[in-house]
């Protein structure tokens, strides 16, 4: 069985461990959503638990807690979680968290902000995470905005937009965001993790996703230009599998047009190329249930295996919720 083990920290104090009830939690994390990452769990409602001060390891003034679980072969991480307010539930009091982006999709701009043609994306993340957190950009080359842009409100889309038209992908670790390569669903590598059922194997179940949606078999990405500049316009299809364009699935494109993306139509191609797969993917999934020992982290490329339902491929994790008795999760298929 799995333990989680919780410590309460505001600002840079240590408040002290949590006493969890023991089955009483679950931790998750998710790709594809703008606040990734949730926590619930309860502890006893005794006197010295029920928080009534600012400062309380449960309150919600900024408390954070570093959650950690046992599985039994050492201490895996699951990061920093924002509490939220507690509820008196009993003999219990129950509890609950959101990542830290929550921080960034709290913080909306308390005006337009306005940014100049040839801001460069590294600058333009920093700004937008001025006094939130630092920023570590690894492995992306930078370029320039090629448009006037404004904003109203929301600055976690405004960052989620800046990433997409890199393209990156942002992840918090511990109180940093990464800003990281787009995952490769093109080339994504030999799997580092198992998914297999039979002797040995991690897998308890595993469930096909039954689809009705009508997936996009390629994109048009444009850039919105300022002035009197023609928009450069990119477009990127499924070249083989079962929705090949042109193939038996036919013609189904989409069309995204924003004034972040590059002017640079190697860049643009690169993008549509990533959301085309990514909506390829999002069609093809399992949603599977494994023993909670398994270590398995979001991004991963697993191979899967499941001789009772007959689903044999290599995926990339998309979600996954582990409690104290499973860890279970969704995988997008590639293959």
């Amino acid at each position: 069985m799995a333990e989680l083990q919780l410590t309460s920290w505001l600002g840079g104090t240590a408040l002290g461990k949590i006493p969890v009830v023991a089955g009483s939690w679950k931790v998750t994390n998710q790709a594809g959503v703008q606040v990734p990452g949730t926590i619930e769990f309860s502890v006893p409602a005794v006197p010295e638990w029920i928080p009534t001060t600012d400062r309380h390891p449960l309150a919600a003034m900024g408390q954070r807690v570093w959650a950690q679980v046992d599985q039994g072969d050492g201490l895996r991480t699951w990061g920093w979680f924002r509490l939220n307010r507690p509820k008196l539930s009993g003999p219990v009091v129950q509890c609950s968290g959101v990542g830290l982006l929550r921080e960034v999709e709290r913080f909306r701009f308390p005006t337009s902000m306005q940014v100049a043609v040839g801001t460069s994306r590294s600058q333009l993340v920093r700004d937008l995470l001025a006094g939130i957190m630092p920023v570590v950009i690894s492995g992306v080359a930078d370029s320039a905005t090629s448009a006037l842009i404004t904003w109203e409100e929301s600055r976690i889309s405004a960052l989620w937009e800046v990433l997409e038209s890199w393209p990156a992908r942002g992840e918090v670790r511990e109180q940093v965001l990464w800003v990281l390569p787009a995952w490769n669903d093109a080339s994504p590598g030999d799997p580092t993790v198992s998914l297999v059922d039979g002797v040995g194997g991690s897998l308890v179940d595993l469930e096909p996703v039954v689809d009705d949606s009508d997936p996009y078999n390629g994109y048009v990405v444009s850039t919105v230009p300022s002035g009197e500049e023609a928009a450069v316009v990119r477009m990127w299809t499924m070249p083989d599998g079962p929705m090949a364009w042109g193939g038996p699935y036919g013609y189904n494109p989409g069309f995204h047009s924003s004034p972040l993306n590059p002017a640079d139509p190697t860049k643009l191609l690169a993008i549509a190329e990533s959301m085309t797969r990514r909506e390829v993917s999002a069609g093809r999934t399992v949603t599977f249930i494994a023993r909670p020992s398994l270590r398995a982290e979001v991004g991963q490329v697993a191979r899967v295996r499941s001789t009772r339902k007959g689903v044999s491929g290599v995926g990339r994790i998309t979600a996954l919720e582990l409690t104290r008795g499973a860890l279970s999760g969704t995988v997008a298929m590639l293959s």
